[in-house]
């Protein structure tokens, strides 16, 4: 699998299951001050490392991680965003997507932006491996 395949892919599984906010890909234009709440998806690679060491036919696991950003409007508390949370992990938690495996996720409280956003983060770990 190529990267360019593994960041299709995991884009397109977003992009199928998702739909409760407009979502802003990475280095795509996109105007937040339009909505109301809203959503921005990273993929970002990591490591890899060789996995096998089988002849003229290795293995390699190549690792990373998903970055979902929710973003709600400041002053409106944390529970739309937090709930816009649970919503991504319980989509990643444990997912397979055309062999990539994906781990637990985690949020972390970014908090109010000077911008008027209020953010939540989601990062979800994965792996693929290639033989």
């Amino acid at each position: 699998m190529s990267f360019l395949t593994e960041q299709t892919d995991i884009e397109g599984f977003f992009r199928s299951n998702w739909n409760h906010t407009v979502i802003a890909f990475d280095n795509v234009e996109f105007n937040p001050s339009i909505y109301e709440e809203w959503v921005r998806f990273v993929v970002r690679n990591g490591n890899a490392r060789q996995s096998s060491i089988a002849g003229d036919n290795p293995g390699f696991r190549y690792y990373g991680v998903i970055y979902v950003q929710i973003f709600t409007r400041a002053n409106i508390g944390t529970g739309r965003a937090l709930a816009l949370a649970d919503l991504v992990t319980g989509l990643f938690r444990s997912a397979s997507v055309n062999g990539i495996q994906f781990k637990t996720p985690s949020i972390t409280r970014v908090g109010n932006m000077e911008d008027s956003w209020f953010q939540i983060n989601v990062d979800c770990p994965y792996y693929r491996e290639e033989f």
